[in-house]
């Protein structure tokens, strides 16, 4: 079974994370031990899962959406540490097969066994019987990776049969339990911890009260009867594993049925978002999205959903060998384009899970790490934050909610839209397209017309605000601007059927605006909090700054080639040995090699986007510089430059951010030597940071410049 890329990064980060977790509960146990020693002693106890969570964000392992989030704890009824690990993908993401590697590698990686017993909740009774018919099928993929991780002894178990510790010791048990309804019952109604009588081997005899009231003491939470004179732990499922689960949904649900048996009444379903919960209906044929496809990514994803066809295989016939998207969107052309491009960059989405082992891309494989040069094992590198002051605290700047939310949009006028819109605008037209597998050629996909039409529509203002609530959150102060821009074009004559052929230049032409006008006014938000300290670009000898990690990860094999310095010699300052030249493309090598042979420079690190520092601007996206140095200095650096590089051909409105961001966090850099109470503070050792921008074609003249630290600052 193939894994696709995305389905990589997941279980690179799922692997980091047990690795660390592995190694912080080993830490844990030992200062548990030592407490048990020595009773008397005030030793605190480690949360092994915070320890863990704080390295991964430390080392910048932590996925970018996680990164500004604080810990969130979990504890069992005994008030203990509970590791826990969510995996989000898309729609059709493929959740089941990365759940089943999941599993393997938790078996594997943290608990180092192969027998034990695996709780698998779904949400709903569609869901329940696919995943039970798939687990319990020796031939399909996903059994096939778990009899994998158990060496064959696995054991697909439903919440109806008998339990035995024994089974748990001896092989790998998968129950499938669904979660549904649970907050309508009270615990008591819950057959989960009813008193059945054929859970064994998990508690004392019946009889052995002693015994019993020692479960009651070492785990407070079970259930049981009489624990003071008649101490007897209820011989419920929930006891074992403590966990809650809801009445099995005994509706007789169409998608439950096998649709592809010849004796099936079922002839048409007509579904809502069946498609979005997880029911792998096998062959389904017309989607209509009623929103505007702007997401063309999850245009890709659900158009997968569709793909499928009865036993993989063509009818011959092509009205069902075909499916049918009905979608709204202006540019029909790019919703084609961009589906050619999601069909073959992921491979079908979910369709290609069902390939053999071992297929995966050329270039990927297992996780391994890259530790530190030797003579810079030790350096500690720190790395200020664009942080956002929320009361006594610090924290992240979050786009979203500090500034895209503090744009006050209320005086906003747009009457230049108004005039923009031209008296005679291009008509809506509607356009059949069809997307083909091609037999040969140098394209898998072919799109083509095959059919247009012109539409009459009417401008709708609720579906304006719709289009423009990404950037004007407000729905009230976004209904009150389409107003006035619609009064503003009745003015010049619009009557209701112009506003209707008019309908998409106008919404394009406002979208446009806005888009400018955030800008505008993000900017300017931005530059007066961080000259009024709200928002703060500072190294601290204490708080919240980014630490450099000691070790970083690579999926290429072990005898990828290595980066070599133009005289062919090996590399000597990069901040982690090997160099890869396979991760750093033709020009990054350049930079690379550049910085290696300059007696000023200290270190060098080329750093990843989405996994290392980044740095928060006005725009939604964060910058991810290419390159962090140090130059000057004896005892490390006087000098950190964070280095944003651009091809030649890249310099455009997204260049011109970049340089303005960077300038400016350059310019509002500053040391903050206030300790809180309490924390911990790193060495001050004063050295400046500095941010730039440099076009590869200035490199040989502004790079040099730059790791000397004079001339201007700003490089054009």
């Amino acid at each position: 079974m193939r894994t696709l890329d995305y389905q990589v990064r997941v279980l690179d980060t799922l692997d980091a994370y047990l690795d660390e977790l592995k190694s912080r509960k080993a830490e844990a146990d030992q200062i548990d031990a030592v407490r048990a020693a020595n009773p008397n002693l005030p030793i605190p106890a480690m949360d092994f899962t915070e320890a863990t969570w704080a390295r991964m964000q430390a080392a910048g392992r932590l996925p970018p959406s996680r990164v500004a989030i604080p810990f969130s704890p979990r504890k069992d009824g005994c008030a203990r540490p509970v590791p826990n690990v969510t995996l989000k993908v898309p729609t059709g993401g493929g959740k089941t097969w990365l759940a089943v590697n999941a599993v393997s590698r938790i078996m594997g990686r943290y608990l180092a066994k192969n027998t034990g017993f695996v709780l698998w909740i779904v949400p709903n009774e569609a869901i329940y019987t696919q995943t039970l018919k798939r687990l319990k099928d020796r031939q399909h993929p996903y059994r096939q990776a778990l009899d994998r991780a158990a060496a064959g002894r696995v054991r697909i178990m439903e919440k109806s049969d008998r339990l035995d510790a024994r089974d748990v010791e001896t092989h790998l048990c998968v129950m499938i339990l669904m979660l549904q309804a649970a907050n309508r019952q009270t615990q008591e109604t819950l057959r989960m911890f009813r008193d059945r009588g054929d859970v064994h081997g998990f508690f004392p005899p019946e009889g052995d009260q002693a015994a019993h009231a020692a479960e009651f003491q070492a785990v407070p939470n079970l259930d049981g009867y009489d624990r003071d004179f008649w101490p007897h732990v209820k011989d419920s499922l929930g006891n074992p594993g403590r966990f809650k689960t809801a009445e099995q949904n005994d509706l007789n649900q169409p998608e439950n049925q096998d649709l592809l048996s010849p004796t099936n009444r079922v002839r048409v379903i007509i579904t809502k978002a069946a498609l979005q919960e997880g029911w792998d209906c096998p062959f389904a044929y017309v989607l209509c999205s009623l929103a505007a496809a702007s997401n063309l990514s999850a245009m890709t994803q659900l158009v997968g959903r569709i793909l499928r066809q009865p036993h993989a295989l063509k009818t011959g016939v092509p009205a069902l060998d075909e499916c049918y998207i009905i979608t709204h969107h202006a540019e029909t052309g790019a919703v084609v384009n961009a589906i050619k491009t999601g069909l073959e960059k992921d491979g079908l989405a979910d369709l290609v899970i069902e390939v053999p082992p071992g297929a995966g891309p050329a270039g990927t494989g297992a996780a391994r790490k890259i530790e530190r040069r030797d003579t810079l094992r030790t350096l500690q590198i720190y790395l200020p934050k664009v942080l956002r002051v929320d009361g006594d605290g610090l924290r992240d700047l979050d786009y979203e909610t500090d500034i895209l939310a503090a744009i006050d949009w209320r005086d906003y006028d747009p009457r230049e839209v108004a005039r923009a819109i031209p008296d005679n605008p291009r008509q809506a037209a509607s356009q059949l397209q069809r997307i083909s597998l091609t037999d040969s050629g140098r394209e898998h996909f072919r799109g083509e017309t095959i059919g247009t039409g012109t539409e009459a529509l009417r401008f709708d203002a609720s579906y304006a605000v719709r289009v423009v609530s990404d950037l004007i959150p407000n729905p009230f102060v976004a209904r009150d601007v389409v107003g006035k821009l619609l009064s503003q074009l009745e003015a010049r004559g619009f009557d209701e059927a112009k506003l209707g052929a008019a309908a998409g230049v106008i919404v394009d032409t406002l979208r446009l605006a806005l888009d400018k006008e955030r800008t505008r006014r993000a900017e300017g938000l931005f530059k007066d909090d961080v000259r009024a300290g709200r928002i703060q670009f500072r190294l601290r000898v204490a708080g919240p700054n980014w630490q450099m990690p000691d070790h970083i990860w690579t999926t290429e094999p072990e005898q990828s080639p290595v980066l070599r310095s133009a005289t062919d010699e090996p590399l000597t300052r990069s901040l982690f040995s090997p160099v890869l030249r396979n991760e750093l493309n033709t020009d990054e090598r350049g930079v690379a090699v550049h910085l290696d042979g300059d007696g000023a420079v200290k270190w060098w690190h080329r750093n990843v986007a989405k996994t290392n520092y980044g740095l928060q601007g006005w725009k939604r996206g964060r910058i991810y510089p290419d390159f962090i140095f140090a130059a000057g200095g004896n005892a490390g650096a006087d000098r950190i430059v964070i280095l944003e590089t651009k091809g030649d051909h890249l310099q455009n409105p997204d260049t011109d951010y970049k340089q303005a961001v960077l300038q400016f966090l350059s310019d509002s850099f500053s040391w903050d030597q206030a300790v809180p109470a309490g924390q911990l503070q790193i060495t001050m050792t004063g050295e400046t940071v500095e941010c730039a921008l440099v076009l590869m074609e200035d490199v040989p003249t502004q790079l040099p410049r730059l790791i000397q630290g004079h001339g201007q600052r700003r490089l054009d």
